[in-house]
């Protein structure tokens, strides 16, 4: 049974769900990993006697511990597992003949599969089967055209107040995301008919809606990726999880900004739960201590080269702190004071100029002020009033009154949370043990060790 996996988006709106696109190139990244049910896949390859599964995925793509968890449900039930590695450019697989008690999932992209290279690559395929089938109530209000022929049901909008309420969007896939999607903020029918047309024909223009019964703290949390098998015989579908999550920035006016009536691109990251960019890394800035024939010396991030010593801090009951589930699944009762200070070897180092939003929390560490600039994607080693129960908890997640820990003899207070952009060069390290991490300085912008050394995550190529 060849099989493929389906990333469905929907929008979690007043009225119901609204269906938005299909993906078949899935991206399983570490934070993605705990939204997948393996459940009703391992019953049904144990209820339909399979002895050989096979997975067919881009590695640049997948997270390690999703193949692992694969592999140990197949060793589990005694069923052979094969993984198949396909280029991060590949747009085809290779050919299997799979015998009667074969299974093979396919993750990445096949252009020969009519799913794939119509479907799922090209928006208005879908979107026009919907029109023709009189179903325009499972998507929101949509204007585009397709082989002359003029689709809209996008004649009016709502009013959003200060917030968009259009967006257009490129319809074949649009991996750089630097222009679109756009989102607009219209006022009369008569701009409404101006911009479709002016719209060039891979443009779709849709209306833009968001759920404010549903925000999480004060973002925007509608948008719904669901996770779906698809088998062959395209009767067989199993259930494989899904997640809903909020975007990253929240819906405050100093956020916001148009030009006319067009959303700048710095505010798009409000409205849009994918961007392309969310910030990775560290500044350069970022002081750190290297170690050199016993003699440490603060230098800058972007001073380290390939086997350079640094010194690193060890928590305890870690194992590898580049599996980001393990992080997030991790809880020490333990005080602060467990924690030890050791070195490590760099053996990855990478840089990249960025222009991104990033979190500056602000915090009080012994009744001074102070504040630490983390990227959005990153977690934050977090504590009790006391020192003690030491967890992760994602920078995004952090609120005041949340303790961060500093030291292995301090800890500090959030005070607040701001988002502001950051411009220049942005470092990401991988270093050697696994199971440490980079430690800071007493003299850091960003303050001091584990609270400015979290945020280098340890990357693994």
């Amino acid at each position: 049974m060849k099989a493929v996996l389906l990333g469905l988006d929907f929008l979690d709106l007043d009225g119901g769900l609204k269906f938005l696109e299909m993906n078949t190139d899935t991206y399983i990244p570490d934070t993605s990993y705990s939204s997948f049910d393996f459940n009703a896949l391992e019953t049904h390859l144990v209820s339909g006697g399979y002895t050989k599964f096979r997975l067919i995925y881009k590695s640049e793509h997948t997270t390690p511990i999703f193949v692992t968890r694969l592999e140990t449900i197949c060793t589990n039930n005694g069923i052979t597992f094969e993984p198949v590695t396909v280029s991060y450019d590949s747009i085809t697989i290779p050919s299997f003949d799979d015998g009667d008690t074969d299974f093979t999932l396919r993750l990445s992209y096949d252009i020969t599969a009519l799913i794939d290279d119509v479907y799922a690559r090209d928006k208005k395929e879908l979107l026009s089967l919907i029109f023709n089938g009189n179903e325009t109530n499972l998507i929101p209000k949509t204007y585009f055209k397709k082989d002359e022929v003029t689709f809209d049901n996008l004649t009016d909008l709502v009013n959003n107040d200060s917030n968009p309420n259009l967006i257009i969007k490129k319809s074949l896939p649009d991996v750089e995301k630097t222009q679109y999607p756009e989102f607009h903020n219209l006022n009369t029918e008569e701009e409404l008919t101006t911009i479709k047309n002016s719209m060039s024909v891979d443009l779709i223009a849709q209306e833009f809606k968001y759920n404010s019964n549903t925000l999480y703290n004060n973002k925007i949390n509608d948008h719904i990726r669901y996770w779906l098998i698809l088998c062959s015989d395209t009767e067989t579908t199993i259930d494989f999880g899904g997640y809903k999550s909020p975007n990253a920035l929240p819906l405050e006016s100093q956020y916001i900004s148009y030009t006319d009536e067009k959303l700048n691109n710095d505010s798009r990251i409000l409205y849009f739960s994918n961007p392309n960019r969310i910030g990775k890394g560290i500044p350069s800035t970022y002081e750190i201590t290297k170690v050199e024939g016993g003699v440490e010396t603060v230098v800058t991030i972007d001073q380290l080269e390939l086997g350079d010593t640094i010194k690193s801090i060890n928590i305890p009951g870690l194992s590898d702190v580049s599996d980001m589930k393990e992080l997030l699944d991790w809880n020490y009762s333990g005080p602060i004071s467990d924690i030890t200070y050791t070195t490590a070897s760099v053996t990855v180092t990478l840089s990249e100029a960025v222009d991104e939003w990033f979190i500056k929390v602000n915090y009080t560490l012994d009744s001074t002020e102070h504040h630490m600039l983390v990227n959005l994607v990153e977690l934050v080693l977090t504590s009790d009033a006391d020192g003690t129960n030491l967890t992760f908890k994602a920078a995004n997640e952090l609120v005041s009154g949340d303790h961060i820990v500093i030291s292995n003899t301090s800890i500090g207070e959030v005070s607040s949370i701001e988002y502001e952009k950051y411009t220049g060069t942005a470092i990401r390290l991988n270093i050697d043990p696994d199971n440490v991490f980079v430690a800071g300085t007493s003299t850091n912008g960003i303050n001091q060790t584990i609270a400015s050394s979290f945020i280098i995550f340890n990357y693994k190529q």
